[in-house]
């Protein structure tokens, strides 16, 4: 899924799209998912980017995160670390109720019924810019994607990521919520 799809739409319509596509088990189930899976769409190479991703279980939302210091790859393969020492494995840490970081090995019963989760990608922007993008411009995008994550995580009512919702955030217009976003997709396409 790409952001620019939904240029024309609200937080609220991205919310209830993101719904339906859990409800339909879109998305891979993470014991089906390859390295292929993160790094290719329709069979060409995609470029590291921010984002966010969504888990699901049973065709409800389950997990809602996203990926502004790592690319997908590396932010998908923390999760499914089993060891102690890794702090990024949150996805796993908190469906076995282990929520504080180096508490011990994930039980294997945990790892076991999110095998059939399902796990999807919004794709926002490429990490790597062309030409000259000011580091604050960076940033403030990366403060958009918070944004849009944390209400993601309200309207989904996420069990792992719990977060109020937002009512008068989820009715704003994507292209303001992610005003930071558009203005380097613009500067790209210029």
């Amino acid at each position: 899924m790409y952001i620019t799809d939904y240029r024309d739409s609200t937080v609220d319509d991205l919310s209830d799209d993101l719904k339906a596509r859990m409800a339909h088990d879109e998305g891979v189930k993470l014991r089906d998912l390859r390295y292929w899976d993160i790094t290719h769409d329709n069979g060409q190479p995609i470029a590291e980017e921010f984002g966010i991703y969504w888990v699901a279980l049973d065709r409800s939302p389950l997990y809602i995160g996203k990926c502004t210091s790592l690319s997908f790859v590396e932010r998908i393969g923390g999760h499914l670390s089993l060891g102690a020492h890794h702090w990024k494995n949150l996805l796993l840490r908190r469906h076995a109720d282990i929520w504080q970081p180096r508490s011990g090995l994930v039980p294997q019963d945990s790892v076991e019924t999110l095998a059939d989760a399902q796990i999807g990608l919004l794709h926002i922007m490429r990490r790597g810019m062309p030409g000259d993008v000011p580091r604050d411009m960076l940033q403030e995008a990366c403060k958009d994607i918070g944004r849009l994550e944390k209400a993601l995580r309200g309207a989904l009512k996420t069990p792992l990521t719990p977060a109020p919702p937002n009512e008068a955030y989820l009715a704003i217009p994507l292209d303001e919520a992610l005003r930071h976003v558009w203005r380097l997709h613009e500067a790209i396409d210029a």
